[in-house]
């Protein structure tokens, strides 16, 4: 079995974690998950941010690993657009966004 790196760990954690929030947040439709999500996920969105910064630096100090940092990255970055897309689906239920 292949070894995830540390980025692709970061981003399976965060991703798993941010499931189970919007999941709890859907289903229960608690205000209280609001706030616990947000936070979260501006928590996340500095990590990842500092994750890409440092994969930029290893991209451009390691030419002949540039396709797995770029593998890496994209990983990374996937995980933005699907926080909108969950935040789209959470106001949408709520009737905050018609």
């Amino acid at each position: 079995m292949k070894k995830l790196s540390t980025y692709q760990r970061i981003a399976l954690v965060t991703f798993t974690v941010g499931t189970l929030l919007f999941y709890g947040a859907l289903i229960t439709g608690e205000d209280i998950f609001i706030p616990i999500c947000i936070l979260y996920t501006l928590i996340c969105g500095l990590i990842h941010g500092i994750c890409l910064l440092l994969l930029f630096f290893s991209f451009l100090k390691h030419p002949m690993q540039r396709k797995t940092i770029v593998r890496e990255g994209l990983i990374l970055w996937v995980n933005f657009p699907i926080a909108l897309l969950y935040l789209f689906i959470y106001l949408y239920h709520q009737k905050i966004l018609l």
